[in-house]
């Protein structure tokens, strides 16, 4: 079979714990009622019907409480505990119920169904030696069963086996296709939401004059989800730097002159191009009062004006993030 890494993230959620779950106590109960529904069929007068009626009345109750049971608080394969239980009450009602080889075959292939349904690719491995023991033993200590009935059980495993995993490594490829179709809807929303804020910059340039389009600029970094924003203007000479237009900052700091090669802005400017810093705080190039402002991660990007540049936009968000 073809390998497949599991994906944590696509496994386990708390709906997945209680589906699962769910599932399994609902197999427990259609399995209890038609084996006591093999009591009244024709042939029953070879079944021990009081070991089969009691065995399925067991797997009813199970399933009744295994439906109540709070999944969701415990690991995903806290489900995987129920499996000793059915695999107990299929081999005493095969032990002692007199049930003939192909129909005690089934339950065993039901059982890696659900496992592959609720359970990553490789589960059922784990489960064979178990399952197996429950198929051979009853068989075994059972006289005049038919012959290569015992035999059998490398067909029943591997049927369930493969069985469960198909199943499993299908949903599997299902759950990552879907994965990755809602990453790329929210790539598709974001870019939506950047041309909105483009647009809307875009109209406010063609209808204002210069000190409201600068401070519209500034204002539009807010739409982008970022909490800290600001225009650092640089003299002719190129010798200072002084901000303006501050978003989520004191506006103290615009009445401050720097070194033009000061902090990020100036970096920036310098090599022309946009820089992100992503732990900002602990960097060199930190200004005390951002960090103080709260600002965790920025960025900051030249402003261009006749192949000079005249201004640097920054910008910062209160929390860590990677631009």
């Amino acid at each position: 079979m073809e390998a497949i890494a599991v994906d944590p993230s696509l496994m386990g959620s708390a709906g997945d714990k209680q589906l699962a779950g769910r599932q399994a106590a609902l197999l427990f109960v259609l399995s209890g009622l038609i084996t006591i529904a093999s009591t009244w069929l024709p042939g029953h007068e070879l079944l021990n019907t009081r070991v089969m009626y009691d065995v399925g009345a067991a797997a009813v109750a199970v399933g009744a409480v295994s439906w109540a049971l709070p999944w969701t608080r415990w690991s995903a394969r806290a489900t995987l505990l129920l499996l000793p239980l059915s695999f107990g009450l299929v081999a005493i009602g095969g032990r002692f119920g007199n049930v003939t080889p192909a129909v005690f075959s089934i339950y065993f292939v039901v059982v890696f169904t659900w496992v592959g349904l609720a359970h990553p690719p490789l589960t059922s491995l784990f489960l064979l030696p178990v399952a197996s023991a429950s198929y051979v033993v009853p068989l075994a200590l059972t006289p005049g069963h038919p012959p290569g009935a015992i035999a059998a059980v490398v067909q029943v495993m591997a049927v369930g086996v493969l069985v469960a995993e198909t199943i499993s490594r299908t949903l599997l490829k299902l759950q990552r296709a879907l994965g990755e179709l809602e990453r790329t809807r929210a790539e598709s929303q974001h870019r939506a939401d950047l041309l909105a804020v483009v647009a809307q910059a875009a109209g406010t340039v063609g209808r204002l004059q210069r000190e409201s389009v600068l401070a519209a600029v500034v204002d539009s970094v807010g739409h982008l989800g970022l909490e800290v924003a600001a225009l650092s203007f640089f003299d002719d000479d190129g010798h200072t730097q002084q901000w303006a237009y501050t978003r989520g900052l004191s506006e103290d700091l615009a009445h401050y002159a720097l070194p033009a090669s000061a902090g990020l802005t100036g970096l920036t400017r310098e090599r022309d191009a946009t820089m992100v810093i992503d732990d900002y705080a602990e960097h060199r190039l930190a200004r005390r009062a951002l960090v103080a402002a709260g600002v965790r991660s920025a960025i900051a990007t030249p402003v261009r004006v006749n192949d000079r540049c005249p201004a640097v936009l920054l910008a910062g968000s209160h929390s860590p993030r990677h631009f």
